[in-house]
């Protein structure tokens, strides 16, 4: 899921929100997605085939840099919600570590195919 660096790719940082959490929210750069995804990709494999790594879009004279940073946040917090409710990957230490997410606080479950938290 390597894609060439740009400057607004290695330097936005996007605040994506996390479904049905309470301090649902994680602050990282695009590599910092990319880098968890390759890794994830490389322990699982085929099980990552329903969970495509978001394209990056690119600001330019059809969008603007916000509606680029909004679409790019946009996508990111569908990948982080696939992999929350991906029977696997959503209890990859990994991926919690990432998401700062500790089940010792807040368990995770998924109902209707959406991570909820538990402790409410």
């Amino acid at each position: 899921c390597k894609q060439t660096k740009t400057s607004l790719m290695s330097s936005t940082k996007y605040e994506v929100r996390v479904e049905g959490l309470s301090y649902g929210r994680c602050v990282k750069k695009w590599d910092d997605f990319s880098d968890l995804y390759d890794s994830l990709h490389l322990r699982y494999g085929d099980a990552l085939s329903g969970v495509p790594f978001p394209l990056y879009t690119e600001h330019g004279s059809r969008i603007s840099k916000q509606q680029a940073v909004q679409k790019n946040k946009d996508s990111l917090e569908g990948l982080v919600n696939q992999l929350l409710r991906h029977p696997i990957l959503s209890q990859d230490a990994d991926v919690l570590t990432f998401l700062q997410i500790s089940d010792c606080f807040t368990p995770l479950k998924v109902r209707n195919g959406r991570a909820v938290d538990t402790s409410t």
